[in-house]
């Protein structure tokens, strides 16, 4: 049986939809970040406050994927993802614009941050269903790494923005890179129904899926060798 190759991956419209708009997604929240970050630390002065806004989103993304991931199987995941893109250019211009002081900023970080996770298990969900069979390993292994050249790509740029537009222009950038993401998703993607109806909560489908995935010892193993790599490079630049 002959294997999948890139080519053929790339030549599903539903994919590259897919790859541009995380790509945009990634970058735009390096950007994001990196500029909030330089924005409290203007208002403040303070070291201390600029990390923790940058780190605030980490906590709620953990929370938003412990309780809430099965909001990704009720809801069409077309709109799903558009509306995250949506609430990202949002957030972005009340960063930008808004005067809000820190700790408003910093709510408004944790609140959108829990679904963070919702929005990015829509995307998930549906690769398998656009690249079936070998071809959604290549695809996923695809967005692995765009994942890690977006959040260079956008590091460098936001860095760039913040040395000739500033923190509010910075935001603002990736505002429009987030209407772009949802435009790209809500047009260039079909309408597909919900996976799933609603059955119990949200929070206690959620947790009762967890569970049934952390009993389970292969799978367990499997979660375990995609969470080590990520924490590797996060434990090496804190040394």
């Amino acid at each position: 049986m002959k294997s999948a190759t890139f080519g053929e991956v790339f030549a599903v419209k539903e994919f590259r939809v897919l790859f541009g708009s995380f790509a945009l997604m990634i970058g735009g929240d390096q950007i994001k970040m990196l500029a909030l970050s330089v924005l409290v630390y203007t208002q403040t002065g303070s070291p201390g406050l600029s990390a923790a806004v940058y780190m605030a989103g980490w906590l709620p993304y953990v929370l938003g994927g412990l309780f809430l991931l099965s909001l990704a199987d009720r809801i069409p995941a077309r709109g799903l993802m558009a509306a995250g893109e949506l609430v990202r250019a949002v957030t972005c211009l009340l960063f930008a614009y808004a005067g809000l002081p820190v700790w408003a900023m910093l709510a408004l970080v944790v609140a959108t941050g829990l679904f963070s996770p919702v929005f990015l298990a829509a995307r998930n969900a549906m690769l398998p269903e656009v690249l079936p069979g070998d071809a959604f390993v290549l695809g996923r292994s695809v967005l692995t790494m765009v994942s890690a050249a977006a959040q260079i790509a956008g590091m460098a740029a936001g860095g760039a923005f913040l040395a000739f537009t500033g923190a509010s222009s910075a935001l603002a950038a990736t505002a429009a890179t987030a209407v772009a993401a949802a435009v790209v998703l809500r047009w260039g993607l079909p309408y597909r129904p919900a996976r799933g109806t609603a059955g119990p909560g949200a929070v206690r489908q959620t947790l009762r899926v967890n569970r049934r995935l952390l009993s389970d010892g292969p799978v367990r193993g499997l979660l375990l060798a995609c969470w080590l790599p990520c924490v590797c490079p996060v434990s090496y630049t804190h040394l």
